[in-house]
């Protein structure tokens, strides 16, 4: 399981106590692990720019244009992207992000799970649907799933614009956006 970062939208204690398992390892951010409840197989702590190997998955952790405390004061905790690689197949899932030219030299991936919500205000810690495009074309190939919208009321934009702008801003290139509803499966080839 991946944790990006302490927001109470990405770390929940209660969700994470209900999946609570000791075949599950856990990995999250620096200065997380304390909140992470008990019964894991193991918690693994990921500064910026570390690598790990996990049978026989690769994450890097990256950094994001976001932060990773659970209030204005909580400064020391941290917040990453991950980019995860196996064989054949890459993977980046940047959670939460403002725009940022951190993932232009990654190179082409598979799948990029982009949160496109939560931007209205806070437009400098999470991407608009605009900007998300800017930064998933800059990845040659792959489809982007955009995750973090319409579900719940966060932040000022309608429940249905963050999808219908990502739409418009992939213009001819949509069919390269999985876009699925909340709560639907999309599996790789169902584009």
């Amino acid at each position: 399981m991946l944790i990006s970062h302490a927001h109470y939208d990405h770390l929940d204690r209660p969700t994470l106590e209900q999946l609570a398992s000791s075949g599950t390892t856990v990995v999250t951010s620096r200065r997380t692990r304390g909140l992470i409840p008990r019964g894991f197989r193991r918690v693994i702590e990921m500064g910026l720019d570390d690598q790990l190997e996990i049978g026989g998955v690769r994450l890097s952790a990256l950094r994001p244009e976001h932060w990773g405390g659970r209030t204005a004061v909580d400064v020391a905790r941290g917040c990453n992207s991950y980019l995860i690689e196996s064989d054949d197949r890459r993977t980046l899932a940047p959670g939460d992000t403002a725009l940022t030219s951190e993932f232009d030299a990654l190179g082409a991936v598979d799948l990029a799970v982009f949160g496109i919500g939560a931007y209205e205000p806070s437009e400098h810690h999470h991407a608009t649907p605009e900007q998300v495009w800017r930064m998933f074309t800059a990845m040659p190939g792959g489809v982007l799933l955009p995750v973090h919208h319409s579900t719940f009321e966060i932040s000022a934009e309608h429940v249905d614009e963050p999808m219908e702008r990502l739409l418009a801003a992939a213009g001819d290139l949509a069919d390269r956006v999985a876009a699925v509803k909340p709560g639907e499966l999309w599996l790789p080839g169902d584009e």
